[in-house]
């Protein structure tokens, strides 16, 4: 059985590609996305991120990691998330603060 997990994580600082590619990292989980598709995988993840000119960062085939801005943020919850998952996410968005979105298959 295929299972998937998406989360948004703190990313105060920049990491090196090296760094956002490894298992674990340094990055406080903020919250699970509420309100993502039931099958929301890392390719869309991916190609959310491609379409909005991201960098993507994969940690396997099946995980991947993108960091946003908190612009970005609001705009990630507004297309990808329903009504009541934007307003949770919009909750937990500080002005300049920056994130990371993770998606993973297993």
């Amino acid at each position: 059985m295929t299972h998937f997990s998406a989360s948004l994580s703190a990313y105060p600082e920049a990491l090196r590609r090296e760094q956002l590619e490894q298992v674990v990292i340094d990055a406080p989980r903020l919250s699970g996305l509420p309100g993502l598709p039931d099958r929301f995988s890392p390719y869309a993840l991916a190609g959310w991120a491609e379409r909005h000119g991201l960098e993507v960062y994969y940690v396997d085939n099946c995980w991947v990691r993108v960091p946003v801005n908190a612009d970005q943020l609001r705009t990630f919850a507004n297309e990808m998330l329903d009504a009541d998952g934007a307003a949770q996410v919009g909750k937990l968005i500080s002005g300049s603060e920056t994130y990371l979105l993770s998606a993973e298959e297993y």
